[in-house]
C-alpha cells in the first residue's frame, strides 16, 4: 500500500496500534522494509550489503533510519518487530 507521498505502509498493522507507530510504519520505505527483512533473518550488515550491492555505510544508515522510525534501539527490537508484524516468520528468522 502506497501513501500519497510514494512511500510503502506495512499492510498488517494492527488496530491495537499506538497512533505514533502507525504514523512511523508509514514512513518506513521499501528498501529499508527489505534491510529489516534481512536483518531479521540474521544477516550481518556486510551480508546485506552484498546482497543489495550497497555499501555497509547505506546499510547502517537504512538500519538507523528504521530504528528511529520505529523508536527502537538495537536489532533485537528490529527482530522480534519483525516477527511480530509478519514480515518474518519463526522459520525464516
Amino acid at each position: 500500500m502506497r501513501s500519497a507521498c510514494g512511500r510503502t505502509a506495512f499492510s498488517s498493522a494492527s488496530a491495537v496500534m499506538s497512533p505514533t507507530l502507525t504514523v512511523a510504519l508509514r514512513l518506513v520505505v521499501d528498501r529499508e522494509r527489505e534491510i529489516l527483512k534481512l536483518i531479521a533473518e540474521g544477516q550481518t550488515n556486510r551480508e546485506i550489503a552484498d546482497t543489495l550491492f550497497l555499501s555497509i555505510k547505506t546499510v547502517q544508515a537504512h538500519r538507523a533510519n528504521l530504528m528511529r522510525k520505529l523508536g527502537m534501539h538495537d536489532r533485537t527490537e528490529l527482530v522480534k518487530y519483525a516477527i511480530r508484524k509478519g514480515i518474518i516468520g519463526l522459520d525464516d528468522a
